[in-house]
């Protein structure tokens, strides 16, 4: 059995002022950037990172609705293709 890591950044409309919440995010991609590199660099290749879209949610609940939770999981499924060999 292989294990594989995927991690998920959805990708968060720009801030009109750049603020810590965004910075908060910058510094995690490009951490998780630089781990998943360092693991393929070093011959690692079932770790890896998908980028989805900015899903707000609805005017009056920034939950994602079924709609969004679909495209998320599409964002996914070319990636766990790739990693188990499908």
């Amino acid at each position: 059995m292989r294990l594989f890591v995927i991690f998920c950044v959805m990708l968060f409309a720009a801030l009109p002022a750049r603020g810590k919440p965004t910075l908060m995010r910058d510094a995690l991609l490009n951490t998780l950037n630089t781990v998943i590199a360092r693991r393929h660099a070093a011959g690692d290749t079932r770790i890896g990172l998908v980028r989805t879209g900015y899903f707000p949610g609805t005017a009056t609940d920034p939950h994602l609705v079924a709609f969004q939770q679909e495209q998320i999981a599409l964002d996914f499924l070319g990636p766990i293709k790739a990693a188990a060999g499908w």
